[in-house]
């Protein structure tokens, strides 16, 4: 094994020069750390934990509160588009058809006014109006439960799923019923008083 000097190592062909560092006027920027997550407010702008806002936020917002206002408002949408057809003798009675329709007319109209005037007039006070709805509200009733018999139940539904909603509330709700249930549950929550108050 030669023990020898080294050779000579030979030149850099691409030497790096000698650079002088120049420092510069102002020091360099901290690390820029976010503020403690309990500091930062929910709303705002510059939290950097907030998720991404939709764009349009305002925008969806209005568009739902079309949709529920139709929802609740779609019972109340039903309108008579052509005449009933009303046999007197059943009933004992010797009123035409037209006579008939025409009475119809008139008090859907009445009740349609309402009991509260809105710069309109209204042809009942609101304790007649009320008394008339419930005799409305009271003999649909009596006649839809007059019928009503477990041993019928089958034959009811036949005839109930005959009375097709020409616009129904929905595909899950086609006949006339439905909107006859709906319109009942609707009225509840529009006029049902508030007991509490007048029991206190």
């Amino acid at each position: 094994m030669d023990l020898g000097p080294l050779p000579p190592s030979s030149p850099n062909p691409n030497p790096i020069p000698n650079s002088p560092i120049i420092p510069s006027d102002k020091p360099p920027d901290p690390k820029i750390t976010p503020p403690p997550f309990e500091s930062i407010p929910k709303n705002s702008l510059d939290n950097p934990f907030k998720g991404p806002d939709p764009v349009d936020r305002v925008e969806t917002h209005r568009r739902s509160l079309e949709e529920a206002e139709k929802m609740v408002k779609a019972p109340f949408k039903f309108r008579l588009n052509q005449p009933l057809s009303f046999n007197g003798a059943e009933v004992g009675t010797n009123v035409s058809l037209e006579d008939f329709n025409r009475v119809v007319a008139l008090l859907v109209a009445t009740l349609e006014c309402g009991y509260h005037p809105k710069g309109a007039p209204i042809p009942m006070c609101a304790t007649d109006w009320a008394r008339l709805s419930c005799a409305v509200l009271v003999a649909t009733g009596r006649g839809y439960s007059k019928h009503y018999d477990y041993g019928m139940q089958a034959t009811l539904e036949e005839v109930r799923e005959g009375a097709t909603d020409p616009n129904p509330l929905s595909s899950s709700y086609p006949t006339l019923f439905y909107r006859l249930a709906a319109i009942a549950e609707h009225i509840e929550g529009h006029i049902s008083p508030d007991l509490d108050m007048y029991q206190s």
